[in-house]
């Protein structure tokens, strides 16, 4: 059993799990060039106000935890919780995909700078949890 854990990890295996988590990567990377790029205006609350309306092939949903400053007047900086769920496969999955979910939180410091859209993955445990949706 332990062998074939090493192996899977070895060979860069990876599970449903582990695509949806990616996704809210690429979703963060995305997402940080449509604030940065739409958005000319200033402030940390107007990226917000983008990086909400955002919209993707999965069930994807973008909370903002943390809006502050001015990206003229010392940088604005943005922290969002991005959610994604669906249908995901992994390298050692079979069939059409699970239907998974992933969360992770992405800071963005925005300083009219070219890696203003670039993302920090940090730990969302500083925030408390949403409440429920009700779907």
């Amino acid at each position: 059993m332990i062998v074939m854990i090493v192996l899977l990890a070895l060979t860069g295996c990876s599970t449903a799990e582990d695509a949806a988590a990616a996704r809210t990567r690429v979703e963060a990377e995305r997402i940080g060039r449509v604030m940065v790029l739409v958005n000319s205006r200033r402030s940390a609350d107007a990226f917000v106000r983008v990086a909400e309306a955002e919209q993707g092939p999965h069930d994807l949903r973008v909370r903002a935890l943390e809006a502050s400053g001015d990206k003229f007047e010392g940088g604005a900086v943005v922290v969002l919780q991005i959610s994604v769920a669906g249908p995901f496969t992994g390298t050692i999955d079979t069939g059409k995909g699970r239907l998974v979910s992933a969360t992770r939180c992405y800071r963005y410091t925005i300083e009219h700078e070219t890696t203003d859209s670039e993302p920090e993955e940090i730990d969302c445990g500083r925030w408390p949890s949403p409440p429920p949706t009700g779907r």
